[in-house]
């Protein structure tokens, strides 16, 4: 299998390869075919269409995880502080996942519970897009690996997969977002192209430097790519700052 760098660096800012702007895209050829057993919960994965999928043991999810050389990387709270135009404490309660040019982004829609600045509200339900998600793996196969296109995978593999399967496609060190689960976002405006369509929304920093899972349990703030693991009274007293 061959490796392609796909840049995402535009003039237009737009997000061709369904990664926030700045983001060069290359990929690990981490693929595995996997089964979804029936047991699955449907948090594991981020859109409804998907978890409905899971039901059936004989869907299978193709797992591609990608790195991302960053333009413009941060290295603390400060800097993705000073970049956003939203920063917020949400829950998950839909995600839908789009096929972007030769990537995918997924749009979330979180229910603010807390904002951390003055363009949010408690209540709010905010659109955030962010680079990953999954799709139809034919779908997604044949915008990366067709005919006019370097072979980015084995295609003799392909007689392997069934008509059904997915491509569960993530960015760096950082997860998909769950449905129902609560996250940090900072998020600024920024150019997305869904369906052939530019539309202007909120996209999480750098794709996942501006995405925090939040630990309900130790009351604790994580962000793997940027190696944080911060009590979340420290994380509120930084952002304050």
């Amino acid at each position: 299998m061959r490796k392609k760098i796909i840049s995402a660096f535009l003039t237009a800012v737009i997000i061709i390869a369904g990664i926030i702007y700045g983001i060069t895209i290359k990929s690990k050829n981490k693929i595995n075919v996997i089964e979804i057993n029936k047991n699955e919960t449907a948090a594991s994965v981020v859109n409804n269409a998907a978890a409905n999928l899971m039901k059936k043991q004989d869907t299978k999810i193709i797992k591609i995880q990608m790195d991302a050389m960053l333009v413009k990387p941060h290295k603390d709270i400060k800097s993705l502080k000073l970049d956003s135009e939203i920063i917020l404490k949400g829950v998950v309660l839909s995600a839908a996942s789009y096929i972007s040019g030769p990537g995918v982004i997924t749009e979330y829609k979180l229910k603010v519970s807390k904002p951390y600045n003055n363009n949010a509200k408690t209540g709010d339900i905010i659109s955030i897009a962010a680079g990953g998600g999954i799709v139809d793996y034919k779908q997604y196969l044949k915008i990366n690996a067709g005919e006019n296109n370097k072979k980015d995978f084995d295609k003799s593999s392909e007689k392997d997969i069934p008509e059904n399967a997915k491509a569960k496609v993530t960015i760096g060190k950082n997860d998909l977002m769950e449905r129902l689960k609560e996250y940090v976002i900072f998020a600024k405006t920024d150019r997305v192209l869904v369906n052939g369509i530019i539309l202007r929304m909120y996209c999480s920093i750098n794709s996942y430097e501006g995405q925090f899972d939040l630990e309900a349990v130790n009351k604790r703030v994580i962000n793997k790519a940027l190696n944080y693991n911060k009590r979340i009274n420290e994380f509120e007293q930084k952002i304050q700052q």
